[in-house]
C-alpha cells in the first residue's frame, strides 16, 4: 500500500484537533518497537561475545564444563530478554492510552476555563471529586496499570517461558554447531568467529558457516537461518498486542471515546484476516478486535466525539449530571474509584 494512501486511510475519521495525538502516539510506538528489537539483538551479541571468549580459552569440545557455561549464559540471555520486554511493554501500553488522556484533558480545560466560576459547579466538584489536570493524569496512570494487568491476563503465551525457550533453543543450536565444527576439523578460534557472525547477522552469515562445515565433511546438518527469529517474532507480536490493548483500555476509560477504525499496515501485502477487519472499518466501544495473527502491524485508530461535542456534553453534565447519564456513570464507576474518591 502506498504511503500516501495509507496515511489517508489512517487519518480518515480522526478529528483534525486529535490527529497529532494519535499520529504521535503511533510514531512513538513504532520507535519503541524498533528500539526493543535492537535491545534483543544486543542481548544476543552479549551472549555470543561471552561464548567467543570461552571458546578461545578452551578446546573445541562439548563437555560438562561447556554445558555448565552455556546453561549460565542461557539464564542471563533469558533474563535480559525478559527485562527488556517488561520495560518496553509498560511504556507501549502507556503510549496507546496517551491520546485518550489528552482528549479528556482538552475537554476539561475547555469547559472549566469557561464555567468554573459558577458556584454550583464549584460545589459539585468539591462534593464529588475533582477534574484537575493532576488528578486526571493520576487516573490514567491507574488505567495504564490496569491495562498492563489485563494484557498479561489475556495473552495466550507465558512470555517469560517463551523467552526462556528461545534462549534454550539458541543453546541447542550452538552445541550442535560446536560438535560439528569439531568433527569438521575446525579450531576454536575459527569456530568462535563463525558462530559470532552467524548469531549477530543471521541469514547473511548462515551460508559461510554451512560451507565451512561441508568443507570439513559435514554434508547434512541443518542450521536455522536466524537463532534470534523467535525472540524477534515475539517482539513484533507482543508489542502490537500491547499497543492495541493500550488504545482500547485508554479509550474505554474516556467518556468521549466511540471505538476504533481498523487500518491495514502500509506493509500489508498478503490477504488475511486483517482484510476483513479493514473492510468493516469501524468497531464500536467494547467490540474492538485484537490483532489476529503474529507480527500484525495494522493500526487501531481511536475515534472520539468532536472537541465541540465533548466539551458541550461535559458542560451539560457539570451543570446537571442527570442530563449526561453516560458521563455520570463513567464518573461514579470509573473515575471516582480510581482517585480514591
Amino acid at each position: 500500500m502506498a504511503r500516501k494512501n495509507w496515511y489517508k486511510n489512517f487519518s480518515k475519521g480522526i478529528n483534525r484537533h486529535y490527529l497529532k495525538y494519535v499520529t504521535d502516539s503511533r510514531a512513538k510506538f513504532l520507535t519503541e518497537r524498533i528500539s526493543l528489537s535492537v535491545q534483543i539483538n544486543n542481548a544476543y551479541i552479549q551472549y555470543v561475545e561471552n561464548l567467543e571468549r570461552y571458546l578461545k580459552a578452551h578446546s573445541l569440545k562439548v563437555d560438562q564444563q561447556l554445558k555448565i557455561f552455556l546453561k549460565s549464559e542461557q539464564k542471563k540471555l533469558a533474563e535480559a530478554l525478559a527485562a527488556n520486554f517488561q520495560t518496553a511493554l509498560e511504556h507501549i501500553i502507556e503510549l496507546g492510552i496517551a491520546p485518550s488522556k489528552q482528549v479528556f484533558l482538552d475537554a476539561v480545560k475547555a469547559v472549566t476555563g469557561e464555567i468554573l466560576g459558577e458556584a454550583n459547579v464549584i460545589e459539585f466538584l468539591t462534593k464529588k471529586g475533582t477534574l484537575r489536570a493532576e488528578t486526571i493524569k493520576d487516573f490514567y496512570v491507574k488505567v495504564n496499570k490496569e491495562a498492563l494487568d489485563f494484557y498479561k491476563s489475556k495473552t495466550e503465551i507465558n512470555l517469560s517461558k517463551a523467552l526462556w525457550e528461545a534462549a534454550k533453543d539458541t543453546n541447542t543450536v550452538v552445541i550442535g554447531i560446536i560438535k560439528n565444527s569439531a568433527k569438521a576439523g575446525m579450531d576454536s578460534f575459527k569456530t568462535s568467529k563463525l558462530l559470532k557472525d552467524y548469531i549477530v547477522h543471521g541469514g547473511t552469515a548462515q551460508g559461510p558457516l554451512i560451507r565451512k562445515l561441508k568443507e570439513g565433511g559435514i554434508k547434512k546438518y541443518y542450521v536455522p537461518k536466524d537463532v534470534k527469529f523467535e525472540a524477534l517474532r515475539l517482539v513484533r507480536t507482543e508489542t502490537s498486542l500491547a499497543f492495541a490493548e493500550g488504545v482500547y483500555q485508554g479509550g474505554q476509560a474516556t467518556p468521549f471515546y466511540k471505538g476504533i477504525n481498523w487500518v491495514l499496515s502500509a506493509s500489508h501485502d498478503m490477504v488475511d484476516e486483517c482484510d476483513d477487519l479493514a473492510a468493516q472499518g469501524f468497531f464500536p466501544d467494547g467490540e474492538e478486535p485484537i490483532p489476529p495473527h503474529p507480527q500484525c502491524l495494522c493500526a487501531q485508530v481511536p475515534v472520539y466525539e468532536s472537541p465541540e461535542e465533548a466539551s458541550s456534553n461535559l458542560k451539560d453534565w457539570l451543570k446537571n449530571p442527570a442530563s449526561q447519564p453516560d458521563i455520570e456513570d463513567w464518573f461514579n464507576k470509573q473515575f471516582l474509584p480510581n482517585i480514591g474518591g
